[in-house]
C-alpha cells in the first residue's frame, strides 16, 4: 500500500474556504493560493474556521474538551492543529467520520486489521481509498445511497472527488442536502424541528444531519418518523445506562449499531 507524506485532511482547500468563508475576501489582497492560505495561519484559526471540508474545526474543539482548553489558553492555534501534531492518530475529525467504523468496514472487505503501518493514516486511507470501494466511516452514511438519490451533476462529482468528499465539500454552500441513508430523512427532519432549519438559514448548521449528529441534546430529536428516542431508551435499561456512561451518544445509535442486530424491537412516533 502507498503511503502518502501530505494527507489529504491536511490540506487548506483554498477554493473551498473563499467559499465557506466569504469574509475573507476582505482579508485576501488576492484569490492566489499562497495568500488565502496565509489568510487562514493568519485569521481563520483565530476565528474558528475550518481550513478544509474534511475537518470540522468547531465539532473537534466541542468533542475534546482538553484541545479547546488547550487552544484557549494559548498552547495551539487550533482544533486543527493539534489533530494533525496528535489526534489523527485516534481521534475522529468529523461529525460523519468514525474510526472505529471504518476499521469495521475496512476488516469485512479486507479480512485483516487496519495496520497504520502498513496502510498509513486511516482518514486518508478512506478519503483516497475507502470511500471509493463503498466502504463507510459511519453509520449514516451509505455512499450507495447518497449516489442513488443523486442528481447528475452531483454523480460526475462523486466520480472525482468520492462520495463523502463530495457530500461534506458541498454541506454549508448552495446545494441542497442530500440523503445519505434510509435510517435518517433529512426532510422529514427539517419539517419536524423548524428551529433547525432557521438554525441552518442563522449559519449555525450545515444541514439537518448535522444538526442531529452534533446537537447537545441527543435525547429530544427522532431521526425518523418511525423511530421514538424516548420509547427506545424507556424500554431499554442497558440502553439508559451506556448514554449515562458516555458510551454511545442515543438510542437510536444503539439501535443501529446494536440493536437491529439483536431483533430489538423499536418503536414509532406517539
Amino acid at each position: 500500500m502507498l503511503i502518502y507524506d501530505t494527507p489529504l485532511w491536511s490540506i487548506v482547500d483554498t477554493a473551498w474556504y473563499l467559499s465557506f468563508y466569504p469574509v475573507v475576501r476582505a482579508l485576501a489582497e488576492s484569490d492566489d493560493e499562497t495568500t488565502l492560505t496565509s489568510v487562514y495561519m493568519r485569521y481563520g484559526r483565530q476565528l474558528g474556521h475550518s481550513p478544509n471540508p474534511l475537518f470540522h474545526e468547531m465539532w473537534y474543539l466541542q468533542q475534546n474538551p482538553d484541545v479547546r482548553q488547550t487552544v484557549q489558553g494559548g498552547g495551539l492555534a487550533s482544533g486543527f492543529e493539534h489533530y494533525r501534531a496528535f489526534g489523527c492518530a485516534e481521534r475522529p475529525p468529523h461529525w460523519l467520520f468514525r474510526p472505529s467504523h471504518y476499521e469495521r468496514e475496512f476488516n469485512t472487505k479486507y479480512q485483516r486489521a487496519f495496520d497504520p503501518e502498513l496502510d498509513g493514516n486511516i482518514y486518508d486511507h478512506f478519503l483516497r481509498l475507502g470511500q471509493f470501494q463503498g466502504l463507510s466511516g459511519h453509520w449514516l452514511f451509505d455512499a450507495g445511497v447518497y449516489e442513488a438519490l443523486s442528481d447528475y451533476e452531483t454523480i460526475q462529482s462523486i466520480r472525482r472527488k468520492g462520495p463523502y468528499a463530495t457530500y461534506v465539500s458541498r454541506l454549508g454552500l448552495v446545494y441542497q442536502e442530500g440523503t445519505t441513508t434510509h435510517f435518517f430523512d433529512p426532510h422529514w427532519y427539517l419539517a419536524a424541528y423548524p428551529q433547525v432549519s432557521q438554525g441552518i438559514d442563522d449559519g449555525i448548521w450545515t444541514s439537518a444531519l448535522e444538526h442531529y449528529l452534533s446537537n447537545q441534546a441527543p435525547l429530544n430529536f427522532d431521526p425518523t418518523p418511525i423511530f421514538s428516542e424516548s420509547a427506545y431508551c424507556m424500554a431499554y435499561e442497558d440502553v439508559r445506562t451506556a448514554i449515562a456512561q458516555n458510551a454511545i451518544r442515543n438510542g437510536y445509535e444503539h439501535y443501529l449499531l446494536c440493536g437491529r442486530h439483536e431483533n430489538r424491537p423499536f418503536f414509532g412516533r406517539g
